[in-house]
């Protein structure tokens, strides 16, 4: 019996374990065609809350380094755009943007609006 966890497999032969739902957050920004268009890698979930999908960010007209898409109790997304500050050892989250109440065929919009990068070709 296989677990309940997706396997993405890419051409280069890395290899990304996400939970069904977490995979479903990544399919509604785009899927494979949204990490390969925005270079967005390093993904992150939670084993105990299931229901947030986080990535590292390349740099991008916001300045945002992080990606923290939060399912809310009314089905819609939070997504906080953040970025380290500080010096070296006396570092700091600082939040770039935060949207609430984002539907699921808003993501790539509001994603794309933020960052500037394009999610998907014309």
């Amino acid at each position: 019996m296989q677990s309940a966890a997706l396997q993405l497999q890419f051409d280069f032969n890395v290899q990304v374990k996400i939970t069904p739902v977490h995979a479903i957050i990544l399919e509604q920004l785009g899927g494979r065609k949204f990490l390969t268009m925005t270079g967005s890698k390093h993904l992150a979930y939670s084993e105990m809350q299931n229901n947030y999908l986080s990535m590292h960010l390349v740099q991008n007209r916001s300045k945002a380094k992080y990606l923290r898409i939060e399912l809310t109790v009314m089905d819609t997304y939070k997504m906080t755009f953040t970025k380290l500050s500080g010096k070296k050892y006396a570092q700091y989250v600082e939040t770039i943007r935060e949207i609430d109440n984002v539907y699921a065929e808003d993501l790539q919009k509001v994603f794309t609006e933020v960052t500037g990068l394009y999610t998907r070709l014309f």
